[in-house]
């Protein structure tokens, strides 16, 4: 009777190592998951940064050019 009980324990014993290890195999997938989607934006933040950069310096040359046309007129 002992004996079975035992082998009931270990048996329990495997199966919480089991679900622990598959936690922490989840929990690394999440992070690194999380990490990926966190550099991503980082690039994604930075291009769009520079493209309105850009456009910004795009849109100040173009009032320069028709305060010239302006002035001309």
């Amino acid at each position: 009777m002992q004996e079975a009980r035992i082998k009931a324990l270990e048996q329990d014993v495997l199966k919480q190592k089991q679900i622990r290890e598959d936690v922490e195999k989840a929990k690394k997938f999440d992070e690194n998951r999380f990490f990926k989607f966190k550099q991503t934006a980082s690039k994604d933040i930075q291009q769009v940064k520079a493209m309105t950069k850009e456009k910004e310096k795009q849109m100040s040359k173009l009032k320069n050019d028709m305060k010239k046309v302006e002035s001309l007129a």
